[in-house]
């Protein structure tokens, strides 16, 4: 694949615009430009294809408000966590967005970052327009981009989606496009051995459906697996947390057992009837993002990380 530079000055090298393709003089690349957007994949992605996201576009104030001060506030946002390692290196340092989706606010926060974000999904890229500087239709496992050119490279619910054949292959380009003592930074799905989490693998056609062709979680691991597949790929582990053992998000048992998994048991469906009037009001959501945080802090330190929902990793590529 052909690389490309960050600011499009490659672009007046090598690339010749015509009707609604970008052809590379250089390796005789031929790419489709569609809305602006420069797809370096050729086809849709059948599952990811508008399936993540929020319409920019169309949000009103008062939705984006409420969701801003969620952000802030609750307790599973855990997403903050990145600002603590977060530095600007010059007025335009720059970041990837990995499965960027609509975009993330938190990454242009700060102004003197240049974000650029990839994904799998046209419709998501052209919300993530809005904030991001510029998106590419592409796979991570195959980036577009010169070696070394990325302060920080991060993604937010990606690596869980990731088939384990292909996690190396994602890794390694990371990698390759981060610059020297670069940072990277993830936040990933785990696959738990919390207790709901192991009484669902008791009906394995339920848990496929349910836990992992719904929103295509095909490459969970325990956080240990993902741990050791970074260091083979040459990142130094700076700091990680493993998070979710107890607490989990609002509409999270709905979403996994308003289904036959509540004709089994009536414990279940106790909890999935009241995480459905939590879940259905965004001020109880954030309610109890403000009450369950205290309770998160003293508990889930005592609490085997094994148990764990989600891990907060930060890398260093040495």
């Amino acid at each position: 694949m052909h690389t490309i530079a960050i600011g499009h000055k490659v672009f007046q090298t090598y690339f010749i615009k015509i009707n609604l393709h970008l052809y590379c003089s250089k390796c005789e690349s031929k790419y489709k430009v569609n809305n602006n957007l420069i797809d370096f994949i050729g086809q849709k992605d059948p599952f990811y294809e508008g399936k993540f996201g929020t319409d920019r576009k169309s949000s009103s104030n008062l939705i984006v408000n409420i969701k801003h001060l969620y952000f802030l506030l609750s307790v599973f946002n855990i997403r903050l966590k990145h600002e603590k390692f977060y530095k600007c290196k010059n007025e335009k340092t720059k970041v990837l967005d990995l499965g960027c989706g609509s975009g993330n606010d938190l990454l242009k926060s700060k102004k003197c970052f240049n974000v650029v974000g990839v994904d799998l999904s046209s419709s998501s890229l052209q919300n993530a327009k809005f904030i991001y500087d510029s998106v590419f239709l592409c796979s991570c496992s195959n980036l577009p981009f010169k070696n070394n050119t990325f302060d920080y490279v991060t993604s937010f619910d990606l690596i869980g989606h990731i088939p384990k054949i292909e996690k190396m292959d994602v890794f390694k380009e990371i990698y390759r496009v981060l610059k020297p003592s670069g940072l990277t930074f993830h936040y990933i799905e785990l696959d738990s051995s919390k207790g709901y989490n192991n009484w669902a693998k008791k009906f394995p056609k339920l848990y496929q459906k349910y836990f992992i062709d719904q929103d295509g979680h095909f490459g969970l691991e325990d956080y240990k697996s993902i741990l050791n597949h970074f260091s083979k790929s040459g990142f130094e582990v700076v700091h990680f947390e493993v998070l979710a053992k107890i607490i989990i998000p609002p509409g999270e048992y709905m979403k996994r057992f308003s289904n036959e998994y509540s004709e089994k048991n009536w414990k279940i469906r106790v909890l999935t009837f009241l995480d459905g009037l939590l879940s259905k009001n965004i001020f109880l959501i954030l309610l109890s993002g403000l009450l369950l945080r205290p309770l998160q802090l003293i508990i889930e330190p005592f609490v085997s990380n094994d148990y764990g929902g989600l891990l907060f990793v930060v890398l260093k590529k040495k």
